[in-house]
């Protein structure tokens, strides 16, 4: 999914950036970071998943190689342009 479509969804749901940052304990900008694929923070994927009642995997399909998640940073990353 494209990030603004990832935002748009959670909108859809009444799902506010700020409330995922406050259940994970994390601060917003976190959160951003993972939906616009500049961060791969498993545990904030998975909650973001969770609320949009999918799973990491189905959202960002090539950040993961058999369901490892790969980071930014790691030469096998890749973006889900």
């Amino acid at each position: 999914m494209l990030p603004n479509h990832i935002k748009g969804e959670l909108i859809k749901k009444g799902v506010p950036l700020q409330s995922i940052a406050l259940e994970l304990g994390v601060k917003p900008p976190a959160i951003t970071r993972v939906i616009n694929n500049q961060s791969a923070s498993h545990r904030i994927r998975s909650r973001i998943a969770e609320h949009l009642g999918k799973k990491p995997e189905e959202i960002w399909p090539k950040s993961y190689d058999e369901g490892t998640p790969r980071k930014p940073g790691n030469p096998a990353f890749i973006t889900n342009s």
